[in-house]
């Protein structure tokens, strides 16, 4: 999976453990089983996240129309362009899980017990509305028709309006869940799971 040199390092990644060469093999093995466990969604993230470095960081319905829509075309070229960023988002989150693990087995360990939360909305600006532009209010140009937030004029002026509120996979394109102006999130998960069974308890 990993095949780098230090020419082709992403910007960043000696900092936060990017294997060497010669530590690939042994890193590729580690990561493989979490990619495939992972891949509903690491796929998409990492490449969502690689293209919106290319743009400079512009959210991703302002990027070029070609990915921005997902045409086949265009989503191959930049799996190809962007190999080494994707690998690199990738490696990221497999650490992430990593240390996130070692934390809360830490902290359980010293009878402390953390409790998760999920937002209700999506974030517009994420890999789940780019990658499932169906199960959101967005016109055909993947341009969103309503976005939820508090009304403008009872909060803070440069806040979203109000909009829907989120809705089980599969409703009519008239009810298709809201899209909301704030940083990522993966929730499509939970959504498709059952977005009515409990939030998370303590662990």
């Amino acid at each position: 999976m990993i095949s780098t040199t230090a020419a082709c390092m992403p910007s960043g990644a000696a900092c936060c453990g990017w294997p060497t060469p010669a530590a690939t093999s042994a890193t590729t093995k580690r990561l493989q089983p979490s990619a495939k466990k992972n891949k509903w969604w690491l796929d998409d993230f990492a490449l969502f996240m690689a293209v919106k470095g290319r743009f400079e960081g512009k959210p991703w319905i302002e990027w070029a129309e070609d990915i921005r829509l997902r045409w086949q075309p265009a989503m191959d070229y930049y799996r190809r362009e962007l190999y080494f960023e994707v690998e690199y988002h990738k490696y990221l989150q497999f650490k992430f899980d990593q240390q996130w693990r070692r934390l809360k087995a830490y902290a359980n360990s010293k009878g402390i017990r953390i409790i998760g939360d999920i937002p209700i909305y999506v974030a517009l600006d994420s890999a789940d509305a780019w990658a499932n532009p169906g199960l959101f209010q967005l016109d055909k140009d993947n341009i969103p028709t309503a976005v939820a937030g508090v009304p403008r004029t009872l909060f803070f002026a440069h806040r979203p309006a109000l909009g829907q509120s989120a809705l089980p996979l599969g409703s009519p394109p008239r009810n298709r869940l809201s899209v909301v102006d704030h940083p990522p999130v993966v929730l499509l998960r939970a959504l498709r799971c059952g977005a009515h069974r409990p939030l998370p308890r303590l662990r």
